[in-house]
């Protein structure tokens, strides 16, 4: 699953950068530069939009996995409270009713 969307990133990526080296030709042969270069903003974001996917997209089920066991944490340290009678709670544990 991952390699397809990675392949399609890069993919993009690759689009976007093309694009954006064709807009940056012909925006040096315009005079109003103001209106031109948010064209080779727009493609430039996009190139580094892909860039920063490419290099994050591996570690979302290792960042998911670890948000998982966080929260297994905090359920059994709510648990270990209880059977302690320690009656301190912490902001982030609701009770249920």
């Amino acid at each position: 699953m991952f390699c397809r969307l990675l392949t399609k990133i890069v993919a993009s990526g690759t689009i976007y950068g093309l694009f954006r080296i064709i807009v940056t030709v012909e925006y040096q042969h315009h005079v109003d530069t103001t209106y031109t270069v948010s064209t080779v903003i727009l493609w430039a974001i996009g190139e580094m939009t892909s860039g920063f996917l490419v290099f994050c997209v591996p570690t979302i089920p290792k960042t998911i996995g670890s948000i998982g066991n966080g929260i297994e944490y905090m359920k059994q340290y709510r648990l270990r409270s209880q059977e302690s009678g320690h009656s301190r709670q912490h902001p982030w544990i609701t009770q249920k009713q």
